[in-house]
């Protein structure tokens, strides 16, 4: 399926301002190597709805645990992304013009170069007031976030906020 950008530009601006598609990036964004949040998050592919999965199997919405797992056609999980995503989002933003400052940009580049670990390098950056780690938290998000889009969109999911009921949503996908 090919990636329409103008639907992506219109998904991303959903997924960054609507709360609960804010809540499916989080899920997203998550580091699954270091995280300990075992909640889930799902996406029926028919209607949008999104269902959540907390503790102790307690699911948000009618549809249980079980007929989310086992109806994977109908039911999309969104994953966080593992550490090693993390390091080469974070690369990608050492390596942009996020600053025109070349010593702060340098300075979070070398810091970076000398530990290679995303907690050493924010800390080190707060001791020296970098606000690296602010612009990079912005630009993971923005990253994922568009990311996020053109995998949903692959899955046939188009984000809409309560704005634009999900009628209006399926006839401009032409569904």
């Amino acid at each position: 399926m090919k990636i329409d950008e103008e639907k992506r530009q219109e998904a991303i601006s959903v997924i960054l301002d609507d709360g609960d598609w804010c809540w499916v990036l989080d899920h997203y964004m998550k580091d699954t190597d270091f995280s300990f949040d075992s909640s889930r998050c799902f996406i029926d592919v028919e209607t949008q709805e999104i269902h959540g999965v907390f503790e102790r199997g307690q699911v948000t919405g009618s549809i249980g645990l079980v007929e989310l797992e086992n109806n994977k056609d109908r039911y999309f999980e969104v994953e966080g992304r593992c550490h090693e995503v993390h390091h080469e989002i974070l690369q990608r933003f050492l390596e942009s013009e996020w600053t025109d400052d070349e010593k702060i940009r340098g300075e979070a580049a070398a810091i970076y170069a000398v530990w290679r670990s995303i907690g050493k390098w924010k800390r080190e950056l707060a001791e020296c007031d970098n606000p690296a780690y602010f612009n990079y938290k912005e630009f993971e998000r923005n990253y994922l976030a568009s990311d996020l889009a053109a995998v949903l969109q692959m899955k046939g999911i188009y984000p809409a906020t309560e704005d634009l009921s999900r009628e209006e949503a399926a006839m401009r996908e032409g569904k």
